[in-house]
C-alpha cells in the first residue's frame, strides 16, 4: 500500500491496481478523461465497479474531506469582500442578478463557473444539498462527455 493505494510488482516493475484496471477495461475512452475516480472515496477497492475515468474538476469534486463546505453565505460583506480580493488579483468582479439574498447558497463550482442548487436558512442545510446532488452533478457531466464521445467514433 502506497498513499492509500493498492500497490503491486510484476517484473521488477510497481504499479497500482486502479490504474491496471482502468487500461485494461477503457482502452479507449474521451480525451479529457485524464483521472481514474474511486466512486466510493476508498483508494483500496479497486473492483471496476467501483471506478470512472473523469476530469481532474470532477475528481477534485469527490474527494474526501472532513470538512466539507460546499456553500457561500451570500451577504453585502460577502460581495464586497470577494470583488476587493478579485480586483487585486485583476479578475472581473462578481455581479448578481439581485441584491446579495442574505441567505446559504448551495453551489458546486466546476471549471471556474458556479452551479447553485439552493438558497437555504442554515449552513447545515446548504451543505446536506450540496453533498446529496453532487454526485448527480457529477453523472451528468461525465454523461455528456461520454455522449459526445460515443456519437463522434459513430460519425467517423
Amino acid at each position: 500500500v502506497h498513499n492509500g493505494y493498492n500497490m503491486y510488482e510484476w517484473k521488477g516493475y510497481g504499479f497500482k491496481a486502479y490504474k491496471a484496471t482502468a487500461q485494461e477495461f477503457w482502452p479507449e475512452y474521451p480525451r479529457e478523461l485524464t483521472c481514474v475516480d474511486h466512486i466510493n472515496r476508498c483508494r483500496q477497492q479497486d473492483a471496476f465497479s467501483n471506478l470512472r475515468r473523469v476530469v481532474s474538476g470532477l475528481n477534485n469534486l469527490n474527494q474526501y474531506r472532513t470538512r466539507v463546505k460546499g456553500y457561500r453565505h451570500e451577504t453585502k460583506e460577502w460581495l464586497a469582500k470577494v470583488n476587493g480580493y478579485r480586483a487585486k488579483t485583476n479578475q472581473p468582479p462578481i455581479i448578481l442578478k439581485e441584491p446579495p439574498r442574505g441567505k446559504y447558497i448551495a453551489i458546486i463550482t466546476y471549471k471556474g463557473k458556479p452551479h447553485e442548487l439552493g438558497a437555504f436558512d442554515t449552513p447545515e442545510e446548504a451543505t446536506k444539498c450540496y453533498v446529496n446532488q453532487k454526485e448527480g452533478f457529477i453523472q451528468n457531466q461525465l454523461r455528456d462527455i461520454w455522449t459526445r464521445f460515443l456519437a463522434a467514433r459513430r460519425s467517423q
